[in-house]
């Protein structure tokens, strides 16, 4: 079963955050996951945006979940997504409207993760394919993950079997906006020993590869269509 955070989750959350963070930060505010999910953690459903040069405050509609694998009562794997607000934000270039689009639009698999004891048995994909759904259905039309180049070696290829698009180890995507306008931006968040990954959520999205020997950074196009 797959539900929310709930009272005694704090442990198996903790030790299912450091497995999958393979003894990195991982995303801003993810050190208080154990104790947050331990009181229970609700879907985050909007994103305040205020730009001080203009005055503007807005809200927009936005998607941070957490959602627990339950075996028999325990937790034993987890999954967590929300749009990469600080890419989003710092350096996407666009306008503060366009800014809540993308936030809107564009979400990260920060977390996915199945206890050792309890993996082989599809929890995996079954987390996965559940926040796919949910973010549809939200309205996403594209999902990133980042892939530690030191992990299990069949990590990368599992995610590319559930049809992520990799760009190759430590480089940026191109990411077009919309198909008609030529507006772009480089989705640069991958450190060195990382592999970026997109998979569109929508017919609207498009990823271009090109060959290794022209240089050229997968194209994604389409995510704001």
């Amino acid at each position: 079963m797959i539900r929310l955070s709930q009272l005694g989750d704090g442990p198996a959350v903790g030790q299912l955050f450091d497995m999958a963070m393979h003894g990195n930060q991982g995303p801003e505010g993810s050190e208080n996951f154990p104790a947050l999910a331990d009181g229970g953690m609700p879907d985050v459903t909007e994103t305040a945006l205020a730009s001080k040069s203009r005055g503007i405050t807005k809200t927009t509609p936005s998607l941070l979940s957490l959602r627990i694998m339950d075996t028999d009562g325990e937790a034993v794997g987890l999954v967590h997504c929300a749009p990469p607000l600080t890419w989003i934000l710092r350096k996407s270039g666009l306008p503060l409207g366009s800014v809540a689009k993308l936030i809107s639009r564009f979400t990260e698999l920060n977390l996915l993760a199945v206890l050792p004891e309890h993996r082989h048995k599809g929890h995996g994909t079954a987390l996965l394919t559940d926040a796919i759904d949910r973010y549809q259905d939200a309205g996403y039309t594209a999902m990133s993950v980042l892939v530690e180049e030191e992990a299990d070696a069949r990590l990368k290829p599992w995610y590319e079997k559930q049809g992520f698009v990799f760009a190759p180890l430590g480089s940026p995507f191109e990411l077009r906006f919309w198909s008609h306008r030529g507006l772009y931006a480089s989705c640069s968040f991958a450190a060195k020993n990382q592999y970026l990954g997109v998979l569109p959520l929508s017919s609207t999205v498009t990823v271009d590869t090109y060959p290794v020997s022209q240089g050229l950074p997968p194209l994604i196009t389409g995510v704001l269509d």
